[in-house]
This record gives structure tokens, C-alpha cells and sequence, in this order.
């Protein structure tokens, strides 16, 4: 259970990056999020290539959306938005391609789902 609990609290402090979130919205932070990247069960020298993998992911996609939002053509924004995250988390399931086995690969594309559902609520309360 101490295992279990401190690793949990490793990938809460790992993903606890400043990307435009307020504290209470971000998703990588879920708990729910927490334990699905968890059941992936991964070793710990997975668990490091994940954390790099999905930080890369989420600092790459902030910085594309801030981009766009800062450019000048601004037409057909949700589109360039969309089109950005679909180009980030194929980038993300190559590298856990390589990385992860396939009973793994089933966890993990739960465990991506979940994050992508949460970046979206979170995303929906901040245009509200």
C-alpha cells in the first residue's frame, strides 16, 4: 500500500506542470488519471520514459495552442487546435509503442483517454 501511495505521489509531482491550468483543473493531476497510468503496471525505467513521453506531450500541445491563439490567421482555430493534438498523441502512442508491451498498450490507451477526457472538461470550464 506504501508503494502504491508513493508512487502515486512521484506522478503527481511529476505532472504538476505550470501550462496555463489553474491548481483545481489539471488533468494530468486527476486522481482518476493517477491510477490508470498506475494500472499500466510499468517498471520503473518505464515509468521514467512515460513521464518524459507524456510530458513532452503536454508542454508540446500548451505550446501549440498558444501559439495558434497568439498568430495572426486565426481562421478555423478549433480545427488547427484539433489538428495539433491529434499530431501530439501520435507522436505519444509511437513512443509507447516502443515502449510498452501489448497488455500495457490496452492500459495505456485507458489511461490516454481518460487524460484527453479530462483536458477537455478542464478546457470547457475555462470558456465558461
Amino acid at each position: 500500500m506504501l508503494k502504491k501511495t508513493l508512487a502515486i505521489l512521484a506522478l503527481a509531482l511529476l505532472f504538476s506542470l505550470p501550462l496555463g491550468y489553474g491548481e483545481e483543473t489539471q488533468p494530468w493531476r486527476d486522481a482518476e488519471v493517477l491510477q490508470a497510468a498506475l494500472d499500466i503496471g510499468m517498471s520503473a525505467e518505464q515509468t521514467d520514459k512515460f513521464r518524459l513521453a507524456v510530458r513532452e506531450f503536454l508542454r508540446g500541445y500548451a505550446s501549440d495552442v498558444k501559439r495558434l491563439l497568439n498568430a495572426r490567421n486565426r481562421n478555423d482555430l478549433p480545427r488547427k487546435i484539433a489538428s495539433k493534438r491529434r499530431a501530439r498523441v501520435r507522436t505519444m502512442n509511437d513512443q509507447m509503442a516502443e515502449l510498452l508491451s501489448e497488455d500495457q498498450l490496452t492500459a495505456y490507451e485507458d489511461y490516454r483517454e481518460l487524460l484527453l477526457e479530462k483536458m477537455d472538461e478542464a478546457a470547457a470550464r475555462r470558456r465558461r
